[in-house]
Formats: structure tokens, C-alpha cells, sequence
């Protein structure tokens, strides 16, 4: 993907095309000619800047009360199911794939190519052992089986909306993580952006949040811009296609077992009954466990 842009070379600014931006360095084309010229000396084109105003997407707000109840595992999951089914009008699956839609469609507002999804940290913070320690086997391992396929790790902790200087649509100051951060960016066998949301045994929610917390994320990324913009800062999607986004879900649970089994089986039916509603956009929703990660992973679908 590349931007229009000017470099200033001492006194003379001149046009030229940018191919990469780094933090120190950056690749430019200046009059059909590549060059590796100091970041400092090159600005962006003011029309390719983008949005700094954060969407307020609808899944973000169904997610906001599930993460905000309180109680048991068994009264969180009772209080997500009422949310979902209890109520007049869509339930369930057809009551999220709408909302779905309607948040794609309002994230298709926010254009940031310049941002990438995180700032340059050299710590991560995690809650769990399990959740630290995943991101570091999968990193070691490359490539990973599941199912038929692999899965490749492309990032972790992203934030789809993190945006530099924003606020909200209501013009309060927002945070750079936006709504906050997805744990893992996955690279699909076929190329495609995939969102890994983790849950520890020591979480206190569960697979019927994680899927929603899932679908929210994938909302927020699941647009033409944002997948230029993964095009931008990402090597392993450099060839993504900007014009009819798919994206895949993973679920990982540690263990499948130590879940609150109502919980995982309503999770489970209501992610297969979503999964049909919103393809092709949305490829595929799949719950895996690993068990013990200590010398490697195992991705174990949950059927």
C-alpha cells in the first residue's frame, strides 16, 4: 500500500509516493526512483491523515454491560443470556448478526492508516500465566495446525481503533486503546486477518462473552480502511485484499473442561448459528483448547 506524501531535502520539498513508513527510516519513490530516506524528513499528503474521531460501534456497547456485570460465573452467564434472549424483538443469533452488520457499517467511517495498532512497547501486560505464555509459543512455533489448515501469529494486545490525539464521537478524549485490545492477530493458511481472544481458567468470564467480546473486534476491523491500514503496518498481510473483507474468529480456552458447561454449549450453537448469518464476511468461528502449553500448543476444536 502506498500514500502520497512530500519529502524535504534542506530547503526543497518535493512529491513523492511513500512505500513504507518506519520509525526511523522510511522507503519513498521520487520521480520512479526507490529511496531509504530519515522518517523525519517526510510528512504525509494532509488527505491521507485520516480520521481522528473513534466510532462508537453497537457490539462495543453490548460489550461494555457484559464486562461490567458482576457476580458468579453461573450470574454473569445467566445475565449475557437474558441480554441475548430475554428480550423483545431479534434474540440471539439474529439479535448479534444485526448488530454486527450495523457496526461494520458505522466503523466503515474511521480511516487511520497513519496509526499502527499499537505503540512500540518492549513489555506486555498480561492478567494470566497462560495468556503471557501463549503469544511467546505461538511466536516460537510459526506455524500452527488447525483443522485442515494452520494458523500463523502475526501481532498480540492490538487495538483496532487505537488512534493518536482522538476522541470520541461525543468529543470526549479517548484513550489510544480505543475500546480496548485484542489479544491475538492471527494470520489464516489462506491469507485471511484472524481474531484470537484467550481465556484463562482463571477468567472469571466465559466463552458465551468471549464470542461476543470476538465479534465486537472483528466489527472494528472487518472494513476496506482497516484492512488497508493492516496492509500498511503488517508484512504478512501485505497482499490483503481491500475490497470484500473476510475475517475468521478463534476462541482459545485453556481448558474446555474447567468452563461452565451451559456456557461453553450455548457459546458454541450460538457461534455456529452467527458464523451462517454473517458469512462470507465472517469465514469461520471456531472454539479450541489447548491444555498445557508448557513446550508447545495444540489447537483442539470444541465440537
Amino acid at each position: 500500500m502506498t500514500q502520497h506524501g512530500h519529502y524535504q531535502s534542506g530547503d526543497t520539498e518535493v512529491d513523492c509516493v511513500i512505500k513504507k513508513m518506519g520509525d526511523k527510516n522510511s522507503r519513498i519513490i521520487i520521480d520512479g526512483v526507490e529511496e531509504l530516506v530519515p522518517t523525519e524528513t517526510v510528512r504525509r499528503a494532509s488527505s491521507d491523515l485520516g480520521c481522528y474521531i473513534l466510532p462508537k460501534v453497537p457490539l462495543e456497547l453490548l460489550y461494555r454491560k457484559f464486562r461490567d456485570a458482576t457476580g458468579s460465573k453461573a450470574e454473569q452467564f445467566e445475565s449475557i443470556c437474558d441480554a441475548l434472549n430475554g428480550r423483545h424483538g431479534a434474540k440471539n443469533a439474529t439479535f448479534l448478526s444485526e448488530l454486527f452488520q450495523r457496526s461494520v457499517q458505522h466503523a466503515s467511517f474511521y480511516k487511520n492508516v497513519v496509526h499502527p495498532f499499537h505503540p512500540h512497547r518492549s513489555e506486555r501486560t498480561r492478567k494470566s500465566d497462560f495468556a503471557k505464555q501463549l503469544p511467546t509459543r505461538l511466536r516460537e512455533l510459526g506455524r500452527v495446525p488447525l483443522g485442515s489448515g494452520s494458523i500463523r501469529l502475526v501481532d498480540d494486545e492490538v487495538f483496532p481503533f487505537r488512534t493518536e490525539k482522538s476522541c470520541t464521537e461525543l468529543g470526549e478524549r479517548a484513550t489510544n486503546a480505543g475500546s480496548g485490545g485484542m489479544d491475538l492477530l492471527l494470520r489464516s493458511q489462506e491469507g485471511l486477518p484472524v481474531i484470537g481472544e484467550v481465556k484463562a481458567n482463571t477468567e472469571q468470564v466465559g466463552p458465551t462473552f468471549a464470542l461476543v467480546q470476538s465479534l465486537m473486534y472483528a466489527s472494528q476491523l472487518a472494513t476496506s480502511n482497516q484492512f488497508e491500514r493492516l496492509a500498511n503496518h503488517y508484512d504478512e498481510f501485505a497482499d490483503l485484499s481491500f475490497d470484500d473483507p473476510a475475517i475468521e474468529i478463534l476462541i482459545v480456552l485453556e481448558s474446555a473442561s474447567d468452563c461452565l458447561q451451559k456456557d461453553l454449549e450455548f457459546a458454541l450453537e450460538l457461534g455456529q448459528q452467527t458464523q451462517q448469518e454473517l458469512a462470507p464476511l465472517i469465514r469461520s468461528i471456531q472454539f479450541v483448547e489447548t491444555g498445557s502449553i508448557e513446550s508447545s500448543v495444540s489447537l483442539t476444536a470444541i465440537t
